[in-house]
């Protein structure tokens, strides 16, 4: 028997800010982000003071925003006060386990900017700032010393190796609602270790992964590897970055979808609104399953009962491991 003869159900993954995560602790959830954002908007000067041309500010970022955005001192401190209200008000509530639902920056600052305490312009710096730190969070990977092959996504790649590529492309799908790159950058190294991959085989693995709110580009435009202090890049592609209202015009496309048999949630935090874009009643003949990493028995109760997935309460690793 052949590898392709080897059946295989038309499998569907969507993953979350959680896999990410569990792939590797440095990449940020919804609030670690806030709080990164928060710990890099700082307008605390260098001392002893330097020449505006060498970035006046502690903190690269800041500098990276004034160069880009000019030196609004007043925007600033109204985007750091808002910064704090939803770090603040989350930990309290999270600190009492009243926190049911992720936090969502990007709806927080649209919202302030729709109730008129936020300027608009507060929009373009946080997608800036968003872009920065994800894209140095990439970079830190690509050169920090980590195992690169203990992980979910390598698993999820040692359990499809047993296919051939042909019956791989067609038969898995992936859709991530993050902006990182890491599941196209390492799915197709680690499956590069089992079976052999072209370079257009590769490319066509990674390009058909399905970003929903964008990503920071394609490896070919902005390598994994780049480093964040290449502002002039980042100025050309941190529009990419989709938020709040970006988002109401997002159609989610998925050809063939009675065909799929088998739908993952990895890592995936459940939002009401992605759940909503995803639209699971046109998945007529698939079983849906996922990861509720730290969920109470509730919360995965509610998932089986209102979305009808069985979700358990694993990290990501476990769960390719015992449930794909």
């Amino acid at each position: 028997m052949t590898l392709a003869a080897i059946r295989v159900d038309k499998t569907l993954i969507i993953l979350g800010a959680g896999a990410s995560k569990d792939f590797c602790r440095i990449f940020p959830t919804g609030l670690e982000l806030i709080k990164d954002i928060n710990y890099h908007f700082l307008t605390e000067k260098k001392f002893p003071e330097v020449p505006a041309g060498n970035g006046i500010y502690l903190s690269a970022l800041m500098n990276d925003i004034v160069r880009i955005f000019g030196n609004d001192i007043e925007l600033f401190r109204d985007i750091k006060n808002q910064l704090w209200e939803i770090q603040l008000n989350y930990e309290w509530g999270s600190l009492r386990n009243k926190q049911d639902n992720p936090v969502s920056i990007d709806n927080f600052i649209a919202t302030k900017i729709k109730d008129g305490k936020l300027d608009s312009k507060a929009e373009n710096i946080i997608k800036y700032s968003i872009y920065y730190l994800i894209k140095g969070t990439e970079e830190a990977f690509a050169e920090g010393n980590y195992d690169r092959k203990k992980n979910w996504i390598c698993e999820l790649a040692r359990k499809f190796s047993v296919y051939d590529y042909n019956t791989i492309k067609d038969n898995l799908t992936v859709i991530t609602f993050n902006y990182d790159r890491t599941f196209e950058r390492y799915f197709t190294d680690c499956l590069g270790e089992f079976i052999s991959l072209s370079s257009d085989q590769i490319a066509h693995l990674q390009n058909n992964v399905q970003h929903v709110y964008d990503s920071l580009g394609s490896l070919n435009e902005i390598p994994f590897e780049l480093k964040n202090e290449r502002f002039e890049i980042i100025k050309e592609n941190y529009h990419r970055i989709k938020l709040i209202d970006d988002r109401n015009k997002i159609d989610l496309s998925i050809p063939d979808v009675d065909k799929y048999k088998k739908i993952h949630f990895i890592g995936f935090g459940y939002d009401e609104t992605n759940i909503n874009l995803i639209n699971l009643r046109q998945f007529s003949s698939a079983s849906f399953h996922g990861t509720a990493y730290y969920y109470s028995t509730t919360q995965i109760q509610d998932l089986k009962t209102k979305y009808n997935i069985e979700a358990n309460n694993i990290s990501c690793k476990k769960y390719v491991d015992s449930f794909m």
